[in-house]
């Protein structure tokens, strides 16, 4: 059996048993493609792979759904109520009181923490001027992927 871990939304680690066996990504087209290991090629669709890998199970995202309570243009927050200021350079902050000067920024982040990059949810803004970051993600994966591609270099 060959477990599908995703990464992105058209993209997951496979796995058989504890070892990985290849990175396989969703195209365009709607074709699985899986680079490295005994089952590298292009697959036409969901039913051509699970014929070829025998048996494939596609593992759900690990999010903290629970955490996400609502979103500020297309990406998650950790806050029951938000109130939007608009986007900036491509960010989403807000703040947890209408009026207020403590603004947090929607999304996922990949920041750098000393030496060390890490994801942290809902940021202070304040926290992304003063650190090195990647984001915002919409998901805790993608930040974390992007986390741990910082770390290896």
């Amino acid at each position: 059996m060959i477990k599908a871990v995703p990464m992105t939304e058209k993209s997951w680690l496979l796995y058989k048993k504890t070892e990985r066996c290849g990175i396989m990504r969703l195209t365009d087209k709607n074709e699985y493609v899986i680079m490295g290991g005994e089952y590298s090629g292009s697959y036409k669709n969901k039913k051509a792979l699970k014929d070829a890998l025998n048996e494939i199970v596609f593992e759900k995202p690990k999010t903290n759904k629970e955490q996400e309570k609502s979103l500020v243009g297309d990406f998650p927050v950790k806050h029951d109520t938000v109130f939007e200021i608009g986007e900036v350079d491509g960010l989403y902050p807000y703040t947890k009181i209408e009026g207020s000067t403590d603004i947090y920024v929607a999304g996922y982040f990949s920041v750098k923490n000393k030496e060390k990059w890490q994801t942290v949810f809902s940021p202070r803004l304040k926290t992304l001027e003063e650190v090195d970051f990647h984001g915002p993600y919409k998901s805790k994966i993608e930040s974390d992927q992007e986390a741990k591609m910082e770390n290896n270099k």
